[in-house]
């Protein structure tokens, strides 16, 4: 009985200790509309148009320790699977946290475009095969990070010891695939209007008969009243293929016309060894705020679809994202 009453006086503290924190719900409701059309006569049978849907759903608390460090947590659903989760204990500018899809990252280009840029936006429309070089993101798998923010910017690392587990159960014991590794810099390097990204990932292999992978980025971006503009570098070297090189350059610029109404450019360019065609990317979009709700229109091209001389499609996005 004595142990029974020390179990319940230990849950109770746990549980008033829970009761104490603040809790956040919020949400979204994405509604597009792609459509995809090509050049070459082979496959102009592929033009394809569809409506699509995505819901997401996020739970938040954070609450102060007795120690003086704070402890907070997250989980979204999207469609209802979760697609992210964090648990993050921080004291001053230095955190340590647990999760998958958290924390700073090298995944992203933080070029100014109004909606999804060409890599996200051209590979959602099923255009082109890739929207990132790397594929096994440590951020994006069951990770640790580690990151000190100051005033200048944030570093971090984080560190997957299984790029195959995107979502493990609390019992797993299991290691399915290799490690990632990543080391990031991100921040403004107190210069007001700039924003930089600097970092690099290496990719282990599961097994010892292929390479790494290692990716590196170069980014920045500055803000002038209206105007923004930016650029971004990838390069990757891939062991495990006879192709180990390829990279991309990106640059963007966006012009705000009001409060409401926003327009960007973006250029990428992709190459890759053992190519001698560069695939190219080009987008325009506008965007529409009003409030809780934006509208966005993507207008994209693509010529030399995965470095294919004259593989040539468009694409076009229509999309809603309603926040609550």
């Amino acid at each position: 009985m004595k142990k029974l009453l020390t179990t319940t006086a230990i849950a109770s503290v746990a549980l008033a200790g829970a009761a104490m924190s603040e809790i956040k719900v919020s949400g979204s409701i994405e509604q597009t509309y792609n459509s995809i059309s090509y050049d070459q006569a082979a496959s102009q049978v592929n033009g394809q148009a569809a409506i699509g849907s995505e819901t997401n759903l996020q739970v938040s608390s954070s609450s102060e320790l007795d120690n003086g460090m704070t402890a907070s947590g997250s989980f979204r659903s999207e469609n209802g699977s979760i697609d992210h989760k964090s648990f993050k204990l921080s004291s001053g500018g230095f955190s340590v946290e647990l999760g998958i899809d958290t924390g700073a990252n090298i995944t992203g280009d933080i070029i100014p475009t109004v909606a999804d840029q060409t890599h996200d936006f051209i590979k959602h429309t099923d255009v082109a095969a890739t929207d990132s070089l790397i594929g096994a993101d440590a951020h994006d798998k069951e990770h640790i990070g580690f990151a000190y923010k100051s005033d200048v910017g944030t570093i971090a690392m984080n560190y997957a010891p299984d790029t195959s587990a995107s979502n493990n159960g609390s019992s797993a014991v299991t290691d399915g695939g290799g490690s990632a590794i990543e080391y990031v810099f991100s921040g403004s390097l107190g210069v007001d209007g700039l924003n930089v990204k600097v970092g690099q990932q290496t990719s282990e292999s599961a097994n010892t008969t292929s390479g790494d992978i290692t990716e590196t980025t170069y980014q920045a971006s500055y803000t002038m009243g209206q105007f923004s503009a930016g650029f971004a570098i990838r390069d990757a070297d891939d062991e495990t293929t006879t192709t180990e090189k390829s990279g991309s350059e990106a640059f963007a610029i966006s012009y705000a016309v009001n409060d409401q109404i926003s327009v960007s450019y973006e250029d990428r360019t992709t190459e890759k060894d053992g190519s001698a065609t560069d695939e190219e990317a080009k987008a325009f979009s506008v965007g529409y705020n009003l409030g809780g709700l934006a509208i966005v229109a993507n207008i994209g091209e693509v010529d030399n679809i995965n470095h294919s001389a004259g593989a040539n499609g468009d694409a076009f996005q229509l999309r809603t994202v309603y926040k609550f």
